[in-house]
């Protein structure tokens, strides 16, 4: 602000200040082969079955 003002001779204008760049956040997503194969390793029918109910409603 002071270099602005003081040094440029310009006026302070807060609507051009930069922002803060956020990081995205990109969640991870196993692939089809690794959800299988995880349910593959319960030895569980029942347990097996939960699971695969709740990946195949969408539910993470």
């Amino acid at each position: 602000q002071f270099f602005t003002i003081y040094i440029l001779h310009k006026p302070w204008d807060t609507t051009q200040l930069p922002f803060r760049k956020f990081d995205t956040f990109i969640p991870f997503v196993p692939t089809m082969d690794e959800v299988w194969e995880f349910i593959s390793t319960m030895p569980d029918l029942k347990q097996k079955t939960m699971v695969t109910i709740m990946y195949s409603s969408g539910l993470r």
